[in-house]
């Protein structure tokens, strides 16, 4: 089914608008992400810390999470974008694509491998 959009003269489909809003929920759910898990660690300073160095330590878990989960919906979104542009060559929109792909892959790795210096960082699992 094909929703029109007549401010624009074109149609996209339903299913590339809901993959396009993968491109603005993911941003808006990792802002939230590392704004409420910076405030639960304390000494923690959202402006002088990298973000990444809350996927170390309590709560990494949930850090990593969002990583992957911002990778994943940005990476749909991109997709959904481009699939809806027509007026693009089909060359010039996989270009796009490709290119922009790199950020959530990126994202992505981020979220499944965690540098952990063994300095810095001593667990108890006993």
């Amino acid at each position: 089914m094909k929703i029109s959009d007549n401010t624009r003269g074109y149609n996209v489909s339903g299913i590339n608008r809901w993959l396009a809003l993968g491109a603005v929920a993911g941003p808006i759910m990792f802002t939230l992400a590392y704004t409420i898990l910076g405030f639960l660690r304390p000494g923690y300073s959202l402006v002088s810390e990298p973000v990444s160095g809350l996927g170390v330590g309590a709560n990494a878990f949930a850090m990593n999470a969002s990583f992957v989960l911002l990778g994943l919906l940005i990476f749909v979104g991109v997709i959904g974008i481009f699939r809806s542009m027509k007026e693009l060559g089909a060359v010039a929109r996989w270009s796009c694509i490709i290119l922009l792909e790199l950020s959530p892959i990126g994202a992505i790795i981020c979220g499944l491998y965690t540098y952990i210096d063994p300095d810095v960082y001593v667990y108890d699992h006993f």
